[in-house]
């Protein structure tokens, strides 16, 4: 967990104590994912090697998996972009 917060996977919340805590839903997330990160689009196509609009088609063509935040943003797991990278 220290190297996930280290990368910015997870984020360390104060308590009124002042001891550092995680929160339940964000900690749920990390795990469901495999302990992987979200990536953005332009990140995701940075670890895949590839242009931003390469990995945009990839998205929109249903090669290449992705969620959308509230706001209608694309983020990507670390392995499936791996996967993706791997095979393209």
């Amino acid at each position: 967990m220290r190297r996930a917060v280290r990368e910015g996977k997870l984020r360390r919340h104060l308590s009124d104590g002042g001891t550092h805590r995680f929160r339940s839903e964000e900690l749920v997330e990390w795990a469901a994912s495999g302990g992987t990160a979200r990536l953005t689009a332009k990140a995701a196509a940075a670890r895949a090697g590839v242009d931003y609009e390469v990995l945009r088609r990839a998205t929109l063509a249903g090669d290449l998996d992705c969620e959308r935040t509230e706001g209608g943003h694309a983020r990507y797991h670390e392995a499936e972009v791996d996967r993706w990278a791997a095979r393209s």
